[in-house]
């Protein structure tokens, strides 16, 4: 059956049309923007699993919203408006299991900003609950969500006022945590909440300025020294050689600001017992000398005045460490065992004044 010259020519501009209209819908989906299922997320980590959640997830469990602003360091109120988010306690507790009291939270924004929270701000007591309120992870403010509210996810405290103040802030922050005003913890644009298990304090150090603490692995990270010593007991009986390693007291208190001209170091063990070393025993480390093999004096000899995390390249045992004061010194002379107090677990600078 032959057709017509009039029914091809209709047949030939359907099959352009269709052609170009093809055409045409395949660049409308290629310009369409790419849409994430789920809405945008948010990475929750503790020290033994992680975990991601949406948006649609986050909307999907108990949230909460409110009015809310706080206080920035140059005492301007910012961030007014209408929140909706869920409980970050709840978010925690229903996702990783929560947290234990000694852990703190880490939160991690997209642009590499970083706060970290104690327990006490996230599971709030009733008496930090009545100031500060809910600490959430808004998802959307004065009707606009994330992605397209930029600042999104945000923490924002929904206190019973509406404001988050500097003060607020202060009264409900422990000092180690606390910095300098409301603002700077409504942190914004939020990627990731990690729950850790911080490091304990390994050594105080006490001087009028105020008080610095040190984990081992911060005391680790500065300048270490290795060298030999031993010591000499009361009862004549001589004790070593042994070969350490830690830092030196000048080390460490430099850590902590300008040394002083005259001052007096009190170490203090975990049992409360005290030694004192003046300013020519911690620089340059002057102190009496012992022969290493017949014990006899031999004088004042230079040693490094330390504090010793690893003898023989092993941890120091209990009872002793883990940190001991130490005399090491580049011949492994010894010295005076009272110079060398176990379990060091604070340092006292006690600037002297001449008259």
């Amino acid at each position: 059956m032959s057709s017509s010259p009039d029914t091809k020519k209709l047949a030939a501009f359907i099959a352009v049309v269709i052609v170009i209209a093809g055409a045409a819908f395949g660049v409308i989906m290629l310009m369409q923007p790419s849409v994430q299922p789920g809405g945008p997320e948010i990475g929750i980590a503790t020290p033994d699993e992680a975990t991601n959640i949406s948006l649609n997830e986050i909307k999907a469990m108990e949230t909460i919203e409110g009015f809310a602003s706080f206080q920035n360091s140059y005492g301007n109120i910012r961030g007014q408006g209408n929140y909706s988010g869920i409980k970050v306690s709840y978010l925690l507790d229903e996702l990783v299991g929560g947290m234990e009291s000694n852990q703190i939270l880490t939160i991690n924004a997209t642009d590499g900003y970083a706060v970290t929270f104690p327990y006490s701000k996230v599971y709030p007591n009733e008496t930090i609950q009545a100031i500060q309120g809910d600490m959430i992870l808004g998802y959307e403010y004065n009707g606009t969500e994330v992605p397209d509210w930029e600042d999104g996810y945000r923490i924002i405290f929904l206190t019973e006022d509406g404001y988050y103040s500097n003060e607020d802030a202060n009264q409900t922050t422990p000092d180690e945590y606390f910095m300098g005003s409301a603002g700077p913890t409504c942190i914004r644009m939020v990627d990731t909440l990690k729950v850790e298990t911080p490091e304990p304090t390994a050594l105080t150090v006490e001087r009028e300025e105020g008080t610095t603490e040190f984990s081992m692995s911060e005391l680790k990270e500065m300048d270490t020294i290795t060298g030999t010593g031993g010591y000499v007991k009361s009862s004549g009986t001589m004790e070593g050689p042994h070969t350490y390693t830690g830092i030196t007291f000048e080390t460490v208190l430099s850590a902590t600001g300008l040394i002083p001209t005259n001052y007096t170091v009190e170490a203090m063990a975990s049992d409360g017992y005290t030694t004192y070393y003046n300013t020519t025993q911690v620089e340059p480390g002057y102190f009496p000398g012992y022969d290493p093999e017949t014990g006899d004096e031999i004088g004042t000899i230079a040693c490094n005045l330390s504090l010793a995390w690893a003898d023989e390249g092993g941890s120091l045992p209990s009872g002793v460490g883990p940190l001991r004061a130490v005399l090491i010194n580049e011949d492994g002379n010894f010295t005076d065992g009272h110079f060398w107090n176990k379990d060091v677990v604070r340092l006292t600078l006690i600037e002297e004044v001449p008259d």
